[in-house]
């Protein structure tokens, strides 16, 4: 070892990082329609999967092998 220490953000940091990702996202997406259209199909994925747990996501991939 070389005395690295890895310790994680804040709370404040992460949702900080959060709120301006998805105000990027959401400012790209009115000046581009093909980022839109993928940022909106991206949503819904991320919504079910968040919302289903990942383990639907890996009983997905799974499958798929």
């Amino acid at each position: 070892m070389n005395g690295t220490e890895l310790r994680p953000f804040s709370r404040e940091i992460m949702e900080g990082g959060y709120r301006a990702a998805f105000s990027l996202y959401a400012e790209e997406a009115e000046k581009n329609p093909e980022f839109r259209k993928i940022y909106g199909e991206w949503l819904k994925f991320r919504e079910d999967i968040v919302q289903g747990g990942r383990s639907k996501l890996r009983v997905q991939t799974v499958q798929s092998v």
